[in-house]
């Protein structure tokens, strides 16, 4: 297992290309560089997953990130639902949501 800077042992670290939808529009390939972690605690509540991470679109450098909740589909087919938490170039996504299929 790696760890955050703040020490936090993190399960999974997915890395590679994708694609983000809105539904079912095709919004960008992105590249994604995220944290997966179990089981953590905040303020006293529980909570299963919480997935943090990065996206980058790779053929729309222009987008405009919203505040809307989006899917990103990763390379080994799995998907996951997530908010973007800071709107640089670069997506900062945040989610509490499991991996689906």
């Amino acid at each position: 297992m790696a760890s955050t800077p703040q020490q936090i042992e993190f399960a999974e670290n997915p890395m590679g290309n994708g694609w983000v939808y809105k539904g079912k529009q095709l919004i960008a390939e992105v590249s994604y560089d995220l944290q997966v972690f179990h089981n953590l605690t905040y303020n006293k509540t529980s909570v299963n997953i919480v997935v943090t991470g990065k996206i980058k679109a790779i053929n729309r450098p222009d987008i405009l990130w919203g505040v809307e909740q989006l899917t990103l589909r990763l390379s080994d087919k799995r998907k996951l639902d997530f908010m973007c938490v800071d709107f640089t170039p670069e997506c900062n996504i945040a989610s509490v949501s499991d991996f689906y299929l």
